[in-house]
């Protein structure tokens, strides 16, 4: 019973905290719009909009050093970690904003050549339900970085159907400030333990249809708040048919025909429960119902196969070097901002 009241207890504080988001963001445009009435209420917060949105209009008429960077929270990703990495690097991901939210499993240590060598801006971040303050902490940091910022989890993969690199996916979306993408799910393959292997390559069953929830990979400079799942923005928000959202409130368009976010959530029962042990970086908790709601097999997938052999050959090539990897990262940006 305990067990349900904190539950209970936290997701309510996650609501809340998104409707706070929402509801400065409506007063933040609201001021903007119609700035007289305000003028003598609100003056920090018109003040806030206006730097937020004199940042957007330069940022137009800049070239930021990096095309697409990646931004994630953790707490005891250290097994997973150097695959996420790696995928994200072969579709075109320059590089990531890491934040460790107490760890205890020497994530440090395995991401310490990926620091090293510049690929990495690693952040240790303690405290609890964290998630909405480190990604703000995340856009700001990017907003003069980076073009595109993916705001996404360690068990999520982001992939373009046609086999493009999201990097050259991206590139339809030039005068959009945010990409909403759809999760699809991907469910236990009735594992029990954790085998030997890539999360991609375990698990290859996945939901019939698209969830109505998912990502967004957003332009910082243009953020003016986020909702974990979206971000609020000046400019358009868009689809992956370039359709506008004027509304994050599900159920949104189950469109995932072009370009999806692969959502590992709950991975075999072994690693569930660990999971669980470890806790949400939002208010809330993991219960028996999420597993059974996310633990989707209707349909095998093995598009992502392709890409765990790819990450192999990597590490072969590379000899696990992480400087081989930021080389071709670096020879990437280059590329695509010419």
């Amino acid at each position: 019973m305990r067990n349900a009241t904190n539950s209970e207890a936290g997701q309510d504080e996650f609501g809340k905290q998104r409707r706070n988001a929402v509801s400065e963001y409506l007063q933040l445009r609201s001021c903007w719009r119609h700035p007289w009435p305000h003028l003598f209420l609100l003056p920090a917060r018109l003040a806030a909009l206006g730097y937020k949105y004199l940042r957007w209009k330069q940022a137009q008429g800049k070239t930021p050093p990096r095309w697409l960077c990646a931004a994630a929270c953790m707490k005891n990703e250290a097994s997973y970690i150097e695959e996420w990495l790696r995928y994200h690097l072969l579709v075109g991901v320059e590089h990531f904003y890491l934040y460790n939210n107490n760890s205890e499993d020497g994530i440090e240590e395995v991401l310490r050549p990926w620091i090293e060598c510049g690929l990495v801006t690693y952040t240790v971040w303690p405290g609890r339900h964290q998630q909405f303050a480190m990604y703000r902490h995340a856009l700001k940091k990017a907003a003069p970085e980076t073009r595109w910022l993916a705001l996404i989890d360690i068990d999520e993969f982001i992939q373009v159907l046609d086999g493009r690199k999201l990097s050259d996916f991206l590139r339809e979306y030039g005068e959009a400030s945010q990409l909403v993408i759809m999760w699809q799910h991907f469910g236990s393959n009735g594992r029990l333990k954790r085998d030997e292997g890539f999360v991609i390559e375990r698990f290859t069953r996945r939901e019939e249809g698209t969830c109505h929830v998912g990502k967004a990979i957003t332009r910082p400079a243009a953020a003016l708040d986020t909702l974990v799942h979206y971000c609020l923005v000046f400019g358009r928000s868009v689809d992956e048919d370039h359709l506008p959202l004027e509304s994050f409130t599900p159920p949104l368009k189950n469109s995932a025909s072009r370009i999806r976010v692969n959502h590992y959530a709950v991975k075999s029962q072994e690693e569930y429960a660990l999971k669980k042990s470890r806790g949400y970086a939002t208010p809330g908790s993991f219960s028996d119902d999420y597993f059974q709601r996310l633990d989707r097999n209707e349909v095998e997938d093995e598009s992502m196969l392709p890409y765990a052999e790819r990450i192999k050959m990597a590490i072969s090539g590379s000899g696990g070097s992480a400087v081989a990897d930021r080389d071709t990262g670096a020879s990437r940006a280059a590329d695509l901002t010419r």
